[in-house]
């Protein structure tokens, strides 16, 4: 049975290994297992998990997802809105244009050329809204989440002083995972996956059934950890 500590690890820790395994297994392709906006739209979906609202969805109320000027978008987020629910609420995907339309919305992805609706926004007072973006200085111009394509992969970048002035919390399971993280501090993915146990002997902590097949190249990098070799 795993102390409560490393229970308290766990949580979160699918996420974690995956995109772990993705670092250590990848080679390379010359077409991506899936286009980039079917992995932005499962990552807008999964990132609500790991933040946390001041204030949480009403009883009866839809999570509310907003997309501002990337149509594409949120037509790839309406294919997943149908039975799938974000903290025990139904999904409404909302296309919008101006301010006076973000009452009620948690997540919203502002699309190429609205950097100064985005600056405007985020220059005050912001409002308790994730906003993410897709651009080179998403994070520059007001973004908490950035996403960049780095060989055919979609990643993330995180600004954490943005995300605590709109009064939101980025779980630490996030920000471990993220390409860059602006302010605050992140413990990396391997801290997450890897830990000490009662006899002080480094251990690979939580991997889902699914992932049991890769322990030996996890534990295989531990040992290399331990004998100095860096890890990523």
């Amino acid at each position: 049975m795993w102390p409560r500590r490393q229970l308290g690890v766990c949580r979160g820790s699918a996420l974690l290994a995956l995109l772990l395994i993705g670092l250590l297994t990848s080679s390379a392709r010359s077409q991506p297992v899936h286009s980039e906006l079917e992995v932005e739209a499962a990552y807008l979906y999964r990132m609500a998990a790991y933040v946390e609202w001041p204030d949480p969805v009403a009883t009866g109320r839809p999570f509310v997802i907003a997309v501002m000027g990337y149509p594409d978008l949120a037509r790839e987020l309406k294919k997943l809105e149908t039975g799938h629910l974000i903290r025990e609420h139904v999904v409404q995907i909302l296309e919008v244009d101006r301010a006076q339309e973000l009452e009620n919305v948690r997540i919203l992805f502002v699309g190429a050329e609205r950097n100064e609706f985005l600056r405007g926004l985020t220059r005050t007072d912001p409002p308790p809204i994730l906003i993410v973006t897709a651009e080179d200085r998403g994070l520059e111009y007001g973004a908490m989440v950035n996403f960049v394509t780095i060989d055919d992969r979609v990643r993330f970048e995180i600004s954490v002083t943005a995300a605590e002035r709109a009064q939101l919390k980025v779980s630490a399971d996030l920000l471990a995972i993220a390409l860059r993280v602006n302010g605050g501090r992140r413990q990396s993915a391997t801290e997450r996956l890897y830990s000490p146990g009662p006899d002080g002997v480094h251990r690979v902590l939580c991997l889902p059934p699914s992932l049991q097949s890769v322990r030996p190249t996890l534990q295989a990098r531990l040992i290399d950890r331990q004998r100095g070799v860096s890890l990523p």
